[in-house]
């Protein structure tokens, strides 16, 4: 038993001390601009839409996201694969010096710009925008998004930092590190050689 307790304090430790680590694609072709938002415990990512807009897109476990039913005693059940959604802003987000930088969020936000290349942001946003179309959609308004459902299941291996990864690597970045967390770090793209 003493052996099972150190390597799960061991990991633990590991998994909350690890920033994960984010790579933009060297020289992108024609390149577009989109944002890592961490919120410090939840990540998301703002897309692109049109001309001086960007669209929030998040993942999340269904009840707790879209419905609301947050509570501190169901935090033991997103260890567990259940139903997941994606969320899109209601509203998109104006684009301008600092706009989306100078957000009002919780002590801790950050938000990091990412250049990739724009076929590829317009494709990932096409295919998140595919799931509203689908439908059903439900409109939660206090986080100001409409959700939809996800084909995959939230779980503790796969939830909103993961999933945003896995987003990330569709525009082509590196991810290194750990994603259980809302840890990120965004480097510069590497020089092309």
């Amino acid at each position: 038993m003493p052996g099972r307790m150190s390597w799960l304090l061991v990991m633990v430790g590991v998994l909350s001390g690890c920033t994960t680590v984010i790579i933009p694609p060297p020289d992108p072709a024609d390149p577009v601009d989109v944002w890592l938002i961490d919120y410090g415990y939840h990540a998301a990512l703002a897309l692109p839409d049109g001309e001086n807009a960007a669209r929030e897109y998040a993942y999340g476990e269904w009840d707790w996201f879209a419905l609301n039913h947050d509570r501190w005693y169901r935090l033991p059940l997103l260890i567990f694969p259940r139903p997941a959604g994606v969320g899109r802003g209601a509203a998109t987000i104006e684009l301008g010096p600092g706009a989306i930088a100078g957000r009002p969020g919780p002590d801790g936000m950050q938000v990091m710009p990412i250049r990739v290349a724009r076929a590829r942001a317009a494709a990932l946003r096409s295919r998140l925008d595919e799931l509203f179309a689908r439908g059903p959609v439900r409109l939660n308004e206090r986080y100001g998004m409409e959700f939809a459902p996800s084909e995959a299941c939230y779980s503790a291996v796969n939830n909103c930092n993961a999933e945003v990864a896995d987003w990330l690597r569709e525009l082509d970045c590196r991810v290194l590190g750990p994603t259980f967390f809302a840890e990120f770090e965004v480097r510069p793209a590497p020089a092309r050689r």
